[in-house]
């Protein structure tokens, strides 16, 4: 009887996902799950997606609150020798589909696995708006 339950949750948050972030003119507008909750768990799907069509890109993560995007990819093996134009690729392709929103990126790997936590975490509903914004504050200040 759980897995039904499960299976039925998996495939509701994956429509729920699906569904996109597009509005009619086909670009992407911020939509948050709850009024004033501010994060968006399709917005920061659609910017990981995003992140990984970058050459030397191997994983992405990001979180979406208000009008800014905090993002980290992986880099690995040779491709660790140009992280700073990975990161500005990286930066450029999130902005040109998100214009109007605040883009910033990191490929230090500690902060990759603290924002990938805390996506997994936003998605889970394990977190308030609150704890979020303080947490993403403390990554970015990593990140500084």
């Amino acid at each position: 009887m759980d897995s039904k339950k499960s299976i039925i949750v998996c495939l509701l948050l994956t429509s729920l996902l699906a569904g996109g972030c597009a509005g009619p003119s086909g670009k992407a507008e911020p939509q948050g799950p709850a009024a004033g909750a501010g994060f968006d768990a399709g917005l920061a799907h659609k910017v990981s997606n995003t992140a990984k069509t970058v050459p030397g890109v191997t994983d992405a993560a990001a979180v979406v609150m208000d009008r800014e995007i905090v993002t980290a990819v992986r880099v690995t093996g040779f491709d660790r020798l140009r992280l700073k134009s990975i990161r500005t690729e990286a930066c450029n392709r999130i902005k040109a589909g998100n214009p109007g929103f605040r883009v910033e990126i990191t490929t230090d790997k500690k902060l990759f696995v603290q924002l990938q936590t805390l996506a997994q975490q936003i998605a889970g509903g394990g977190f308030s708006p609150g704890q979020v914004q303080r947490e993403v504050e403390k990554i970015k200040k990593e990140m500084a």
